[in-house]
């Protein structure tokens, strides 16, 4: 299945304030917790943001 242009520049976008916080990561280590840290913190500055960013992944 191949994404359309707009989503592959969302997922862009979005990666961008994902990969600092959990590029590291392995993904099976990332949990909840760690979903809900990021989000909280991030809705400090933008509720729709935040949820954006895992909402497209």
């Amino acid at each position: 299945m191949e994404l359309s242009k707009d989503t592959q520049n969302d997922y862009q976008k979005y990666s961008k304030k994902v990969i600092p916080v959990f590029g590291k990561m392995k993904p099976d280590n990332i949990k909840p917790e760690h979903i809900r840290k990021y989000m909280d913190k991030r809705g400090l500055k933008s509720r729709t943001q935040a949820n954006t960013s895992f909402a497209q992944n």
